[in-house]
């Protein structure tokens, strides 16, 4: 029997770090806890996100979003909310880091 050098099941969760623009400031890194998809259902989740309304922002970020470690409320949907009114580049920063590392993109030094 040869090494394993990895799993064929990924872990259901994955972190990385995320900048969220903010308005006169330098962005705000955050680590972001993520749910793993398989490439069916990312090809499912990148359509409707490009489609998606204003409106349906809170079920996007909470379809891909697990937790976080960084902002100062804890994660819920009303700081989901709180996030999405007040920075209007964190739902595209979020989906941005999402699928490049989901896409395996981004290549880690």
């Amino acid at each position: 029997m040869s090494n394993i050098i990895f799993k064929l099941q990924p872990a259901p969760t994955f972190t990385v770090p995320v900048e969220i623009p903010r308005h006169g400031e330098e962005p705000a890194n955050i680590k972001v806890t993520f749910r793993h998809k398989s490439r069916d259902e990312m090809k499912d989740f990148l359509e409707r996100a490009d489609k998606s309304e204003a409106s349906q922002d809170i079920a996007l970020v909470n379809e891909m979003i697990a937790g976080w470690d960084g902002p100062d409320m804890e994660f819920s949907d009303e700081a989901v909310g709180l996030l999405i009114q007040n920075y209007q580049g964190a739902v595209p920063a979020l989906v941005q880091a999402y699928s490049l590392e989901l896409l395996q993109a981004r290549r880690k030094n």
